[in-house]
């Protein structure tokens, strides 16, 4: 068996026209951008960020709930990660949670103590409508003019059998499976 791993979800095209914040103010700032996978299950891996500067932040995995960001699912607690090579911060859960069916949220997270760093890249070339903001005095804002440079990593189990002609592969398995099974005794 062959485990094939999935490629990224986005909803832009990889290049930011500006760079956002919430505020330079902590009201528990976040962004969020709804995923929908092709296939399921899936199982959320990680996520990635294209950001402007070396400033520490959060992903967590949340749910729908109402078409905003609900809670967060299990498996999917914060991790916190910074900039990284090529200006994208990633984040990988050691056991993400796994999507059966429609949609998820990934969310950006800042610290208290550095709520306007970094600036998240906003690609406004495409506006799929997915993409909000948050602080408690707001609550959850569609960012209608584009979407987050916000990626999520799923990973599609898919099973593979490579070079074993059909005809051995059922002696394989309905022969080898019947090798424990006796007849009744007469």
């Amino acid at each position: 068996m062959e485990i094939v791993r999935g490629s990224e979800i986005s909803y832009d095209d990889g290049s930011a026209e500006f760079f956002w914040i919430v505020s330079d103010t902590y009201e528990d700032n976040a962004f969020a951008i709804r995923m929908t996978p092709d296939n399921y299950p899936v199982q959320v891996l990680g996520a990635l960020a294209y950001v402007n500067n070396t400033g520490a932040f959060d992903f967590t995995v949340n749910s729908v709930f109402a078409g905003i960001p609900g809670d967060v699912l299990p498996g999917g607690e914060a991790i916190t990660t910074a900039q990284g090579p090529y200006d994208w911060g990633v984040g990988w859960w050691s056991d993400g949670p796994v999507i059966d069916n429609g949609s998820f949220y990934i969310l950006f997270h800042w610290h208290p103590d550095t709520p306007g760093d970094p600036a998240v890249g906003q690609d406004t070339a495409n506006a799929f409508f997915r993409s909000y903001w948050y602080n408690t005095s707001s609550g959850w804002n569609m960012a209608s003019d584009g979407e987050w440079l916000i990626r999520s990593i799923p990973s599609l189990t898919i099973c593979i059998l490579k070079n074993v002609p059909l005809l051995a592969y059922i002696r394989t398995v309905v022969i080898g499976a019947m090798d424990h099974i006796r007849p009744a005794s007469a």
